[in-house]
């Protein structure tokens, strides 16, 4: 064994061999391997007095080269050395995961990892219950909580030829009862009905997330029944998830008859069908994305006084808002005998990310400029305007709510804001100023709600909006401005119109790019501008009231899977 670097990463099977090693003297060598770095990972090196080792990269979650020291020694005493050099990468996350649910409010601690490919969510310990009889697994999903998240199973499968399934063995995933084959392009692997689709989830994230080998593969003889033995297989790359039992079996929640339930043999990467009062794993799945229990921030009533507003409270606390609200929003009594309440304005940096902020007021809100909000939930609900001024910032680990009953919310621009969800809704003009940062993890919501012609939404020149969905939704007029940016991984929801002079506008430089559907949409005219990029990963559907209505610029960037709406025919 020369001295050597070796590349991998975690999970890899590691071959290490100094076999062609010879004694001058023709005698017999002894081998002693050891781990001889200090990087505090110790490495489980099976049968170090052999003259070759074999062992498994770990599962690391940052960069480390580890040190592997060979001495080998003949019947006289005679020794030599020489050390390898192993380097170790992290897995990187698979680009479908996404981590949910951190167990710290705005932390990275993700108790659930949701899989974009096939619309569910992982459980992130993949061992909290230990073994169980099925019976026992599913009452245990049904009963799981996670950060007031409800709503938890087993996972589930269905029969590759999309009736009945097929117990016969096979080594290509052709059959129920099998193992299949590994990909990461989401397009094959794991089990797949009549259409492509995916019909294992357990199988998929085995053999397509993670990339993960199983136990029997194709042997070239085109017998599926036949199989080559890996040199390496199983559950080596287990991802972001903790916990995972790589040599055990979990239980499915997909009953094969009422003696038997479907289930997955890590060891191997094999579905199996296995009797319900045997003892197996449960790992749970939820259906679809999952948020936190969301808070009523949002739907709060209206605070209903009878009552003019004059003056303003200054605040620059939470004890400051609190005063405000519990001497009834500064109410006084005016000189004709009618009740008097004041506005309330807030500056300077208020609220911490532990605690939630809800901000409430008959009258209007302001919020200073370069103020900083902060909060676990956030609420500002004024009965009529809402103003945020220049480069006032907001910082939330959860939801962010800001509201106008009666009038408009105006964010002036040059705003930082960071949320796992967010909305906007006023009852006439929602505005989003010029150069303003909008990171949402999230859904994103700009609504003007209520009935007027003065019903208007709009993104600012230059200002950036990432989210995971984005809706706009505008009585009257809903427009990007001049190279305003939104981008999100799932979808772009843009429309107008309650009223045939209602328009949707991408102005010129503008860019929406969505990583699955975009929907543009108006009861009147929709125009995508000169040098406006529009990038849907699926559908894109564009309608106005007619296609005489759709005004789409010669000098664009429009890229689709498959196009819809009235309006495709001016699409390129």
């Amino acid at each position: 064994l020369a001295e050597s670097l070796i590349n991998a990463t975690s999970g890899d099977t590691i071959f290490l061999d100094a076999s062609t090693s010879i004694d001058p003297a023709g005698g017999t060598l002894s081998f002693s391997w050891h781990q001889v770095d200090s990087t505090g990972v110790q490495l489980a090196l099976n049968a170090p007095s052999r003259s070759t080792l074999q062992f498994q990269a770990p599962d690391l979650r940052s960069s480390i080269t580890f040190e592997i020291e060979v001495s080998i020694s003949n019947a006289a005493g005679a020794t030599a050395s020489t050390i390898a050099l192993v380097a170790v990468e992290p897995l990187v996350m698979p680009a479908t995961l996404h981590g949910r649910l951190p167990a710290t409010p705005g932390g990275i601690d993700y108790q659930a990892y949701y899989d974009e490919e096939l619309d569910i969510t992982w459980l992130a310990n993949a061992n909290i219950a230990g073994e169980m009889t099925w019976e026992a697994a599913i009452g245990w999903a049904e009963g799981l909580a996670v950060n007031g998240v409800t709503g938890w199973r087993l996972p589930a499968l269905s029969p590759v030829n999309g009736s009945s399934f097929n117990l016969n063995f096979s080594n290509n995933g052709t059959t129920d009862n099998a193992t299949a084959i590994t990909s990461t392009d989401g397009l094959d692997g794991g089990w797949r009905g009549p259409q492509g689709d995916s019909v294992s989830e357990l199988g998929h994230l085995f053999y397509v997330t993670l990339g993960n080998t199983g136990g029997c593969r194709p042997n070239g003889s085109g017998s599926p029944a036949s199989c080559d033995r890996p040199s390496s297989f199983g559950f080596t790359r287990t991802g972001p998830f903790s916990h995972i039992q790589t040599s055990a079996t979990y239980w499915s929640g997909t009953e094969l008859s009422g003696l038997e339930s479907w289930s997955f043999e890590n060891s191997e990467g094999r579905q199996i069908h296995t009797i319900k009062t045997e003892s197996r794993f449960a790992w749970a799945v939820h259906s679809g994305d999952v948020i936190e229990n969301p808070s009523v921030l949002c739907d709060l009533p209206p605070v209903a006084v009878g009552g003019r507003c004059v003056n303003e409270v200054v605040a620059r606390s939470v004890a400051d808002i609190d005063a405000y609200i519990t001497s009834n929003f500064g109410r006084k009594t005016g000189a004709n005998g009618k009740a008097v309440f004041k506005s309330l304005r807030l500056i300077g940096s208020i609220g911490n990310l532990t605690q939630p902020l809800v901000v409430t007021s008959p009258c209007s809100i302001v919020v200073n400029a370069k103020s900083i909000l902060s909060g676990s939930e956030i609420g500002l609900h004024a009965r009529q305007g809402l103003s945020v001024n220049w480069s006032a910032d907001i910082a939330s680990s959860g939801e962010v709510c800001l509201i106008a009953d009666k009038q408009n919310v105006f964010l002036n621009g040059g705003h930082s804001i960071a949320a796992k969800s967010l909305a906007i809704r006023a009852d006439k003009k929602a505005f989003i100023g010029f150069r303003s940062t909008l990171t949402v993890n999230g859904e994103v919501e700009l609504s003007s709600t209520g009935r007027s012609f003065l019903g208007q939404v709009k993104v600012g020149n230059k200002t950036k909006i990432t989210a995971r969905n984005f809706t706009m939704q505008a009585e009257n007029t809903a427009e990007l401005a001049f190279q305003a940016e939104v981008s999100t991984t799932a979808e772009i929801r843009i429309n107008s119109g309650s009223r045939p002079t209602s328009k949707t506008l991408l102005s010129n430089r503008s860019s929406i790019q969505a990583g699955t559907a975009i929907e543009l949409g108006s009861l009147g005219e929709t125009r995508i501008g000169f040098h406006a990029t529009v990038a849907a990963g699926d559908n894109l559907d564009v309608n106005a009231k007619t296609d005489g209505d759709c005004s789409v610029a010669n000098i664009s960037s429009i890229t689709y899977s498959s196009k819809t709406g009235n309006c495709a025919g001016k699409l390129p």
